[in-house]
């Protein structure tokens, strides 16, 4: 059985690869990536890495071709990604591939974050095109806390347009075991996982989380999502970042990512890696 994984050079596509190669010999697995020279030292363990662009699809269908299961990551191109999945997925079923596992995002179906739309259109197509598939639904990752860090003002103040939202961060780890844990297995063909951390935490104790990395206190007030905006662009932020995380802040203020299931737990064989382990844990 061949196991193909797209954005294999990124984070979470290194990580799948990683955890599959535990289990199955190299020879078993094609990593698809635009940047073939970032996968050298899997290339050295004899594990095949091929070319392949979204955004030409006529890289695709040979790349897909003899793989029985294919982890889709969905890519960063916001605005065109949906474009990007059909191509992907349209040559998943020329190619012949068994079941597609796809990466989308927890509550799609909400307003907010809007680009969280994309996914849901992703979904659609999956369906239309009646591809066997999986979905696992991420929520954000854990890691993005550590990022916080540096807008902690001198006065231990984090200021975000969250309100009262809350997030079940979940550490990458625990989705890229999960994805190999679908890859692997057997009976995930139409199914659906929401891959959660263990509990959904406030923006305070986030702000308590970053407290004990900087050794110094740290709370968290609301601010409103103009404020924010402005505080951006004066930093320098350019305009679709600033759209983007005010879109992500409203998603997270509407409580598009307070969701917790125990599908990490099921998959994987244990709980949900906490939030604070992660950020303590990358310091």
């Amino acid at each position: 059985m061949r196991i193909g994984i797209t954005g294999a050079a990124g984070h979470l596509g290194r990580l799948v690869a990683r955890f599959v190669l535990e289990q199955v010999p190299s020879r078993e697995v094609r990593l698809i990536t635009r940047r073939p020279e970032a996968l050298e030292g899997f290339q050295e363990k004899g594990v095949e890495v091929v070319k392949a662009d979204f955004d030409r699809p006529e890289t695709l269908e040979e790349a897909f071709r003899g793989v029985e299961r294919l982890l889709v990551i969905s890519t960063d191109a916001i605005g065109r990604r949906v474009t990007q999945h059909r191509h992907a997925a349209e040559a998943a079923k020329r190619a012949g591939v068994g079941l597609l596992v796809y990466t989308s995002s927890v509550n799609n179906d909400r307003e907010f974050p809007r680009f969280m739309g994309e996914h849901r259109a992703t979904e659609a197509i999956l369906r239309e095109l009646g591809i066997p598939h999986a979905v696992l639904r991420n929520n954000l990752y854990a890691e993005f806390i550590s990022g916080l860090m540096a807008q902690v003002g001198e006065d231990g103040v984090l200021e975000l347009p969250a309100d009262g939202g809350k997030v079940a961060w979940v550490a990458r780890e625990d989705c890229a075991r999960a994805a190999a844990a679908v890859l692997l297995g057997e009976g995930h063909g139409g199914k659906v996982y929401d891959i959660t951390g263990p509990v959904p935490l406030g923006f305070e104790e986030v702000a308590g989380l970053l407290g004990e990395v900087l050794d110094r206190r740290v709370v968290y007030r609301p601010v409103e999502p103009a404020v924010f905006r402005e505080r951006m662009a004066a930093a320098g932020a350019p305009g679709p970042l600033v759209d983007l995380m005010e879109d992500l802040y409203r998603g997270i203020a509407s409580g598009s990512f307070d969701v917790v299931s125990d599908d990490v737990a099921r998959l994987v064989g244990r709980p949900p890696l906490p939030a604070r382990e992660v950020v303590l844990r990358g310091v």
